[in-house]
């Protein structure tokens, strides 16, 4: 058997408790979606910049394109140099030709200068192969080295397609998780509107059980100011048992000593009188421990009446009914005691004026003193049933009391787990903000750093479209005279060029790999934030299996509250018939000493007495049986 003993206290903290839980879960998804969105418009700007890196690469593309042409007018050019030596050594022959039919010998002067310029010519001649050879050198080195840069331009476009294939990869799997999450997210909400309603039901049951142990502490103080006066009442009727038992035995003695005749009856009168003292003195002792014990007993229930509230509550208007009736019983019984005592008083004189039948009367005083006597152990047996009965009743109230107590344990650790979760939460909310102060900051320095190198790869393009320009034109407009030097020139740009094209792919590629290890990190770090997420959905599932957990032990509790106050209401509808029943019985028994006493009027020649006396024998009887059933009551 439990017992819920709430406090109002107990009942506004939980109620607050409970809010807070459901504002710290609306505050604890929320931010979890908002790093969502955020880590999505992160990928995308990832995508965004991947496709700016190709078209980048297009560009670079177009500008070895340009560069080709410019190797093939280049190449153009040493066709033409080529064809131009080959067309003065043609003309040098023709000369040689012409001249040598005129002059046949080495004196003549024309032959000299013309030996000298043809060997002036053929040094030219020699020191233009030996600048061709040169420039050939050059030139392969030069196509060799640009044929480097372009395997090597190539490999890193098949790197940047498997980053960006990669890319792509971790953003469908970020994808596929944010919408796990979603899936996870809203079963979450489901399981806590279930918990909230559920909550909300135990709340009502809450304040309804609260509402009820008030009602049952206000009759427990009307009980207990009910139970005062009964034991106020049962020591006044205990000392008038006393005096009257005194006044019967005087009584008695005066019977005894009326008549000489009647000596042997009034032996036997004395005999009887003895055994129903000794009775009576039996009865009084057990009467006196039984009053002890109940004594005891209520000094217990005293201080276990606070625990016990919501069983008392129940019993309240059938205890007070009893009550109005042991009240109504006890004043029969207290006017047919005076009844008993003044009859008793008449019997004497009446025994004195006839002493002649006086074998009769104590034939009927035995007879009626037998008739006490099973009365008495009926009695004895009825307290010896309510004594159980009440034995019963107190062992069920001290289930109670262990079961309140258990409840109670509950309830704290419930709080506990309140307060531990609160902390939980507020540790993840603080982790969250610093998750977001970082992916702010390194996105900021990441488009920072976008748009340098934006700006450099245009200012390096715009120089290299001005240089490879310049170098064509005067290519196109210089002298023949003037190829190698200005293809010297071409050759310096060209290096410087691919100088500054290397640095830039440098440090284009180490900003990728930084791209790809923040984006790595940031998947890492998303990835961890659901892990704990999902840990945390794990024990607000754990928190709401416990309540539901504690609903079904309240409920059951409820339910065994209800079995016992069923079982209690029975046992008392059960008592209630019994003491009709035993009302009947005294009833009965007082017509049949009526009719017996009618009937020893008639015997002894007396004319009818006075219906007083015969009243105050009844009331003194109905006294003695209402002293008896206040004592079963108030057990």
């Amino acid at each position: 058997m439990s017992i819920v003993i709430p406090n109002p206290d107990l009942q506004q903290e939980n109620a607050r408790l409970l809010k807070k839980i459901q504002y710290y879960e609306q505050d604890l998804m929320g931010p979890a979606a908002i790093k969502l969105e955020d880590l999505a418009d992160k990928l995308l700007q990832k995508e965004n910049e991947i496709s700016n890196l190709k078209t980048k690469l297009n560009g670079v593309s177009q500008e070895l394109k340009t560069l080709k042409e410019d190797r093939s007018v280049e190449e153009e050019a040493t066709r033409s140099a080529k064809m131009y030596s080959t067309l003065l050594e043609k003309m040098l022959d023709e000369e040689r030709a012409s001249y040598a039919p005129k002059c046949s010998g080495d004196s003549c002067p024309a032959v000299r200068e013309f030996k000298a310029e043809l060997e002036n010519a053929q040094q030219e001649k020699k020191e233009l192969e030996e600048m061709m050879e040169e420039f050939r050198c050059m030139w392969s080195k030069d196509t060799s080295d640009f044929q480097q840069t372009m395997t090597t331009v190539k490999e890193e476009g098949a790197k940047l397609q498997l980053e960006i294939s990669r890319f792509q990869h971790l953003y469908q799997e970020a994808q596929d998780s944010i919408s796990k999450f979603s899936d996870a997210i809203l079963v979450e909400e489901q399981a806590r509107r279930e918990a909230e309603a559920r909550s909300s039901e135990l709340e009502n049951q809450i304040e309804i059980l609260s509402i009820k142990i008030e009602k049952q502490e206000d009759e427990l103080q009307v009980l207990s100011e009910k139970n005062a006066d009964i034991e106020d009442q049962l020591s006044e009727q205990e000392y008038q048992l006393k005096c009257q038992d005194e006044e019967l035995a005087e009584a008695l003695d005066k019977l005894l000593k009326s008549g000489e005749k009647a000596v042997q009856q009034a032996e036997k009168m004395k005999m009887d009188d003895l055994a129903h003292a000794v009775e009576l003195s039996e009865l009084t002792e057990q009467l006196e421990t039984v009053k002890k014990e109940s004594n005891e007993q209520i000094r217990k229930l005293r201080n276990e009446a606070a625990k016990l509230a919501r069983d008392h509550s129940v019993h309240k208007n059938a205890t007070a009914i009893q009550i109005q009736m042991i009240k109504s019983e006890s004043n029969l019984h207290y006017e047919k005691y005076v009844k008993f005592e003044s009859e008793a008083l008449k019997l004497q004189k009446s025994l004195e004026e006839s002493k002649q039948n006086s074998e009769k009367e104590a034939v009927k005083f035995t007879t009626t003193i037998h008739s006490l006597e099973s009365e008495l152990c009926a009695t004895k047996s009825q307290m010896e049933a309510t004594t159980r009965n009440f034995m019963n009743f107190a062992a069920a109230q001290q289930e109670a009391a262990k079961d309140s107590l258990r409840l109670k344990k509950d309830i704290e650790t419930l709080k506990e787990d309140i307060k531990y979760f609160r902390k939980q939460n507020e540790c993840t909310m603080a982790e969250n903000e610093q998750l977001r102060e970082k992916l702010n900051g390194t996105v900021r320095d990441y488009v920072a750093e976008r748009e340098k190198l934006e700006q450099k790869q245009e200012e390096a393009i715009f120089k290299m479209q001005q240089v490879h320009s310049k170098h064509i034109e005067e290519v196109k407009h210089n002298n023949m005279l003037a190829i190698n030097q200005e293809m010297i020139k071409a050759q310096m740009a060209l290096d410087s060029t691919k100088k500054k094209y290397a640095v830039e792919y440098e440090a284009i590629k180490t900003k990728l790999v930084h791209s790809v290890s923040e984006s790595d990190r940031l998947k890492k770090e998303s990835e961890t934030k659901i892990a704990s997420l999902s840990r945390n959905v794990s024990t607000l599932e754990s928190k709401n299996a416990s309540l539901l957990a504690e609903c079904a032990q309240l409920e059951t509790s409820q339910s065994q509250a209800n079995a016992t106050l069923a079982k209690l209401n029975s046992q008392i509808d059960y008592l209630e018939e019994e003491a009709i029943m035993q009302k009947e019985c005294h009833e009965k028994e007082i017509q049949d000493i009526k009719e017996a006493h009618r009937i020893i009027l008639d015997n002894m020649g007396v004319e009818e007495l006075d219906e007083e006396a015969h009243e105050d024998v009844e009331a003194i009887e109905e006294k003695n049986d209402s002293a008896q059933w206040e004592l079963v009551d108030e057990e």
